[in-house]
């Protein structure tokens, strides 16, 4: 990632660092922009495999340009959206030209929607390649925990806060979104640096069997 003097690395227990801006500076996301944008959510929430168990997720999830596997199931990509763009775009610039793929999370509020304590999947990843997340609308709290270790350590996701989490980092390391005590809601745009077989195609959609439609 270029040398940018809005990036800052925060400590975390082992001497690691990852990296954070406090807000996009570059552009505005008006409210009727971010409510276009909330309303793109799936209907239903999508289903994951935990312990042997399928389960629906505690937030709306979908998979945007490149398929995301994860948690036993894949998120079948659907074409990017108006609006989300501007996005992907900003990070290409800002964090990593090789961006390719988003998945995006909308949570609730008033559904006590969260994500638990994870190390995103790398299958299908380019190795070393970083995990960069904008954080839109109500503040939330992003919390790491060592993979070898115990405690975390909690950061303050506002609006336009742009999160980025290096490969390594991502392999030390869980985090996760505690449920919120407000009702507000949140969208968290995150993009990815995928492999790729052939225009469109990810290693993760290759790997899975599955085919275009």
């Amino acid at each position: 990632m270029a040398e940018r003097s809005g990036f800052r690395p925060l400590p975390l227990q082992h001497g690691e660092d990852f990296i954070l801006i406090d807000e996009i500076r570059d552009f505005e996301t008006p409210p009727a922009a971010f409510d276009a944008l909330w309303h793109q959510h799936p209907a239903a929430y999508p289903k994951i495999r935990m312990m042997g168990k399928t389960i629906p997720t505690p937030r709306w999830q979908q998979a945007y340009l490149q398929d995301y596997a994860f948690a036993g199931e894949v998120s079948r990509a659907a074409p990017m959206p108006p609006g989300l763009e501007c996005y992907l775009e900003w990070l290409r610039l800002h964090v990593d030209r090789r961006l390719n793929g988003l998945l995006l999370n909308w949570y609730d509020g008033r559904h006590r929607h969260y994500i638990g304590r994870h190390r995103d999947k790398t299958a299908g990843l380019v190795a070393g390649s970083p995990i960069a997340t904008v954080s839109l609308g109500e503040e939330r709290t992003l919390r790491m925990r060592p993979h070898h270790g115990k405690g975390y350590i909690d950061f303050r996701l506002q609006h336009h806060s742009v999160v980025v989490i290096p490969y390594h980092i991502n392999r030390d390391y869980y985090h996760e979104v505690p449920p919120s005590t407000h009702e507000g809601r949140r969208i968290s745009v995150t993009a990815r640096v995928f492999e790729t077989n052939g225009p469109g195609e990810s290693t993760a959609r290759r790997r899975q069997g599955l085919r275009f439609a």
